[in-house]
């Protein structure tokens, strides 16, 4: 991450013209790659050994509506969350690999790069710690006769996954943690915390279905939830998970998709207490991609069996589907460019933050900031005395 940063400003200083097309093209790189994982891993499953066009029209669609999608605006507009592209293109990279090389006769050098790719992401964030255990968890639903057989067949590239755990392992150990998360600040939990991002989560599933409301700043998420309003919401999310987890044991298609949201939002929202940051939108950069191919490939299917049963014309179907998911990407494109349009100036940011989570403490003193540093001293003193109510100290 900090290589990318050097290079960006040796070339082009503060312009940030370089910095946002840098973020830009890992964006369009991960998409093609989101392609290429979707389009192996539905081409798995015994119900398309019949349909390959099918598949390719499905991956095709994940990878354009995600790629569109206004909740992950802020991995790709925000300069400095790059560290979320470049650890998604190492992760899809990892497994990519993997897919390529179950497929070829050089399995030797797909898993080596694999191996590789799983190094490198583990430089870019911590949250990549799950790599290994979702290459692990599509080989068993996808690929292996058995347990057994993986560790017999493949044991080098597990030991190479698990290797690279070392090089995260150095980096976390070099750092300091309470620092970084903001521990020494705000301590929180392990409990509490994992007690709050139930409502979290579903609040980013929310997003993902209806991408409105869209913020820069969650710092002000309520830490209590009433037992009224987190019962129904701890029951979805255990009911997904136990879905999800009974899919994997029988080796069911989306049960691959249901391990992929989990895995990579544990690190996040789960019992490490990131305290200054209990909710931000990049964290669906890359489990929005389970999110968005479940509800393709199960509508597909479902559209399928109701044209079948009713005997209507097949052909009927296929533009009524190019119209919805066209339909989508255009309402999600423009949602997008939207919501660029927030991003304009610090002012722009935070005054949407502000009309969004008024008891946002963060929101009101950064654009307290940004009006003073324009010029604006009157115009700012309000959203100071703001952030003062909020907290005195």
């Amino acid at each position: 991450i900090s290589l990318s940063l050097a290079v960006n400003y040796a070339v082009g200083g503060y312009d940030v013209a370089g910095w946002h097309l840098f973020n830009l093209i890992v964006h369009f790189l991960n998409a093609l790659l989101v392609f290429g994982v979707v389009r192996r891993a539905l081409g798995s499953t015994p119900s398309a050994k019949d349909s390959p066009r099918r598949t390719l029209w499905v991956a095709y669609a994940a990878a354009v509506l995600w790629m569109l999608h206004p909740l992950v605006t802020e991995s790709v507009t925000y300069v400095f969350q790059r560290t979320e592209l470049l650890m998604a293109m190492f992760l899809l990279l990892t497994l990519y690999c993997f897919q390529r090389g179950i497929e070829s006769s050089e399995k030797t050098i797909w898993f080596g790069l694999a191996i590789v790719t799983s190094m490198l992401g583990m430089g870019a964030k911590e949250t990549m710690v799950v790599a290994p255990l979702l290459v692990f968890t599509y080989d068993y639903v996808f690929v292996a006769r058995s347990l057994r057989a993986v560790r017999r067949e493949r044991w080098g590239l597990y030991t190479g996954l698990a290797a690279s755990w070392t090089i995260l392992a150095a980096l976390v150990l070099t750092t300091n943690l309470r620092l970084k998360f903001g521990l020494d600040v705000d301590p929180m939990s392990p409990w509490n915390y994992f007690e709050m991002q139930w409502t979290v989560v579903v609040h980013y599933l929310r997003l993902a279905v209806w991408p409105r409301g869209l913020v820069l700043d969650y710092s002000d998420w309520p830490r209590e939830t009433p037992l009224a309003q987190a019962l129904p919401v701890a029951g979805l999310l255990l009911a997904l998970f136990a879905a999800s987890a009974l899919a994997i044991r029988r080796r069911a298609w989306w049960g691959f998709w249901g391990a992929w949201f989990f895995l990579l939002l544990g690190p996040t929202s789960s019992f490490l207490p990131l305290a200054p940051e209990p909710a931000t939108e990049r964290r669906m950069y890359v489990p929005l991609v389970a999110v968005i191919v479940v509800a393709l490939e199960g509508g597909d299917r479902l559209c399928r069996d109701l044209w079948t049963r009713f005997g209507w014309p097949d052909r009927v179907r296929l533009w009524l589907q190019a119209g919805v998911v066209t339909a989508l990407a255009l309402a999600l494109g423009i949602a997008t460019i939207q919501r660029n349009h927030q991003y304009q100036s610090a002012e722009s940011i935070w005054a949407d933050v502000v009309a969004k989570r008024p008891d946002s403490l963060r929101g009101h003193a950064n654009l307290g900031l940004a009006l003073l540093d324009d010029g604006r001293a009157k115009e700012s003193i309000p959203h100071f005395i703001d952030a003062l109510h909020i907290d005195p100290n």
